[in-house]
């Protein structure tokens, strides 16, 4: 549509009363020429039989503000029935219920429950991330329980190793998914102490880790609620790394496993089944990385790939992060052929190939920006994953 048509169309949305929709024309009107604003200023001023504000509306969103409406639009309130509401009080007011953090209709909300009910009798009940499922049971005495992929070995109750076995399973049903691995694996074993010391002393435990995988097959932590769940994420991450990219350095391995230690298993209704959530903006990450920045303590990009300093675990999440979410999606789509080739020969190699960076510092300069962008409030806490 050209202005003139936009402006006509605008013209019979508020002889009908579509206020909105008349002020939706009216915007892209201006988008298509920009000239005409001190005209349609006034078309909008007559329409709401107000006086235009002096320097004229602001638009936004395609609404037509005044000063004063704008400086309740940018506290977060949107007009309903002409009135200034917070998003919850416009919810509320459409009859609409939060439910897994959308709003949905009553309706929707009871059939989403009722699902999840019927799910929730064929899905893992998380037991290791919950106090009460270590008796003080030996070592010694730990028991073992196999599944198709797993073999878990642990000192903690029966129902909570067996629970640990299905949640593995699911971890690794949804890891198939997201590394495009369709090859045979062999069975891995994993071993959750009901203690660190048993960790440390038979789990190959060492320093201030929190659990650990080696290469050979064997992913080992211990009981620490509420965050089990999300170390066994971080190593079932390097279970998958060890198959598909061997040649990933440490800074990637790293950055990948806290990618997806910040992951929640999620119902999905439709599929009756549990899925994984992956890219979650990792709060804890986040705080250190924008601190090293901050402080200019942070690693270069070309020392950081290099494997000459920098953290491998914030700096690392923060790399992974930009490259799946910035630029629009840009990166996102051959993140997967990027980590299997990162480490074979010059960095700047994978980051043409994969990527189409040819100027590496310009891309640094834009993860600086975007991290340094990003708002921890809006981030999870490491400890998201069964919820």
């Amino acid at each position: 549509m050209t202005a003139e048509d936009r402006y006509g169309a605008a013209l019979l949305c508020f002889e009908l009363g579509l206020e909105e929709a008349g002020e939706a024309q009216l915007a892209d009107c201006v988008k298509a020429d920009p000239a005409r604003k001190p005209l349609l200023d006034q078309v909008v001023a007559r329409a709401r039989g107000i006086a235009a504000p002096a320097g004229g509306f602001v638009v936004v969103s395609d609404r037509w503000l005044t000063p004063e409406e704008k400086g309740y639009w940018d506290k977060g309130l949107r007009l309903q029935n002409g009135k200034w509401m917070t998003e919850e009080e416009v919810n509320l007011a459409k009859g609409l219920v939060l439910k897994n953090g959308k709003w949905v209709t009553k309706e929707e909300a009871e059939d989403e429950e009722e699902l999840e009910r019927q799910v929730s009798r064929i899905s893992a009940k998380g037991y290791i991330d919950k106090d009460g499922w270590y008796e003080g049971t030996p070592w010694a005495e730990a028991i073992v329980v196999e599944t198709a992929h797993y073999k878990i070995k642990s000192n903690l109750k029966p129902e909570a190793v067996k629970d640990a076995g299905y949640i593995m399973e699911w971890l690794y049903y949804n890891f198939c998914k997201v590394f495009r691995f369709t090859k045979r694996m062999q069975k891995f074993e994993v071993w959750i102490g009901g203690t660190r010391q048993d960790y440390m002393a038979y789990g190959e435990g060492h320093g201030q880790a929190l659990g650990h995988c080696t290469s050979s097959g064997v992913i080992s932590t211990f009981y620490q609620p509420p965050i089990t769940l999300m170390v066994l994420m971080h190593e079932g991450t390097h279970q998958f790394l060890f198959r598909i990219a061997p040649t990933c350095p440490l800074w990637m391995h790293e950055g990948m496993a806290t990618f997806f230690e910040c992951s929640k298993f999620k119902v999905d209704v439709k599929r009756k089944e549990l899925v994984l959530q992956i890219g979650l903006l990792n709060r804890n990450r986040l705080f250190a990385i924008q601190r090293d920045l901050k402080a200019g303590s942070a690693a270069s990009l070309d020392q950081f790939v290099r494997g000459n300093g920098g953290d491998p675990y914030s700096q690392g999440w923060s790399l992974v992060y930009y490259i799946v979410n910035a630029q629009k999606g840009r990166y996102a789509r051959f993140w997967l052929d990027f980590v299997k080739d990162v480490g074979k020969g010059d960095p700047m190699k994978w980051f043409k190939k994969w990527l189409g960076v040819t100027d590496l510092k310009a891309f640094e300069e834009d993860w600086k920006k975007f991290t340094l962008d990003l708002d921890p409030s809006k981030g999870e806490d490491q400890n998201v994953g069964h919820k």
